[in-house]
């Protein structure tokens, strides 16, 4: 193999190698920098069998963790923090405030909730990003 061609060959394994690792950057740009960040479309297991419908979106803000509960209601204010194996929140509900802990596992997140003697566990899915 000539000297020319093996130039050639480094110029294009290099060039190879450098599109790849772009694409990877590409693809961890796209993930939220923390896994309980984005949006979830979730289902509450109620007392007695019942499930509700609702979207939450979190953004995590150092240890903070904010953002909202939609329901066919109207929607909520979340607040809450990091923990070691997951997150905690408040939501205000018109009852009262709910107490919910999660975590995620890949794009699928679950949890417990109480409010004052109900409690339950819920779960959902990592909504798409338009």
């Amino acid at each position: 193999m000539s000297m020319s061609t093996r130039s050639v060959m480094a110029v294009v394994v290099v060039g190879l190698l450098g599109g790849a690792s772009g694409l990877s950057r590409a693809e961890d740009a796209a993930k939220p920098a923390n896994p309980v960040a984005g949006t979830w479309a979730c289902v509450q297991n109620l007392p007695g069998g019942q499930t509700r419908d609702f979207e939450m979106r979190l953004r995590v803000e150092g240890d903070a963790v904010v953002g909202s509960v939609s329901v066919t209601e109207g929607e909520a204010y979340v607040r809450g923090k990091l923990v070691e194996d997951g997150f905690k929140l408040e939501v205000d509900g018109d009852n009262g405030t709910y107490e919910v802990s999660g975590k995620v596992a890949g794009d699928k997140i679950s949890g417990t909730w109480s409010l004052g003697t109900a409690q339950g566990t819920w779960e959902g899915k990592r909504k798409a990003t338009s």
